[in-house]
């Protein structure tokens, strides 16, 4: 979380599932990169990244968690959508792509029309966009999976971005059972949408998080 001296809050989230050091991660923001932001105007988003810039290897997912709270804040302030901050938005919805565990033919099908009816940094990932579309070649936006606050930013980017192919595994919200937001987002038809409050349109459900709390 990144809050400013007039109370406003914004929030990111480190999402990974493969290597399991999310303590590390916790560690950057608090001991790394919460020193080099006191102090700075939040929503000299540009300015704060400059100064999270980093050699410690594997920080990057702690770097897009506090870059997305910065965007949170700067969205709130001006109260707009984050997807305003990254351009404008350029389609009204993502369409989905979902992992399907591997079984039997029959039962593949089965989880799919299942999905169908039900159905990580901003800045630098804009930039990969952009450089892409620059040469031709259309970008897909992937999932670790996350919660609601880093599925919220990755909508966000999808529907400002001018070069995104459709489908997209924008869609980590749909893979838990539980919520540390009180918003849900939009999810219908294989597609979603994404929130439109100010910044990144989610608050956080504070009792949700004690409970999930790690020790």
């Amino acid at each position: 979380m990144v809050s400013t001296d007039d109370g406003v809050e914004g929030f990111g989230e480190i999402s990974m599932i493969w290597d399991g050091n999310g303590f590390l991660q916790c560690h950057f923001v608090n001991e790394v990169f919460r020193p080099a932001l006191l102090g700075e105007d939040p929503t000299a988003i540009n300015r704060c990244l400059r100064r999270l810039d980093t050699r410690i290897e594997r920080g990057w997912p702690a770097r897009a968690a506090v870059e997305m709270a910065l965007f949170d804040v700067a969205g709130k302030a001006l109260n707009t959508p984050v997807y305003n901050l990254l351009g404008g938005r350029s389609r009204e919805s993502i369409v989905l792509s979902h992992s399907i565990a591997i079984d039997a033919p029959v039962e593949m099908a089965r989880a799919a029309a299942r999905y169908v009816a039900e159905s990580g940094g901003l800045t630098n990932a804009s930039l990969i966009f952009r450089m892409a579309e620059a040469v031709g070649v259309p970008c897909l936006i992937g999932a670790m999976p996350e919660l609601g606050i880093g599925t919220a930013a990755a909508v966000h980017l999808g529907v400002a971005m001018t070069n995104l192919n459709d489908p997209c595994d924008a869609c980590g919200v749909i893979y838990h059972v539980a919520e540390i937001t009180n918003e849900r987002l939009e999810v219908r038809e294989g597609r979603i949408w994404p929130p439109t409050g100010p910044g990144l349109g989610v608050t956080l459900d504070r009792q949700a998080l004690e409970r999930y709390r790690a020790a």
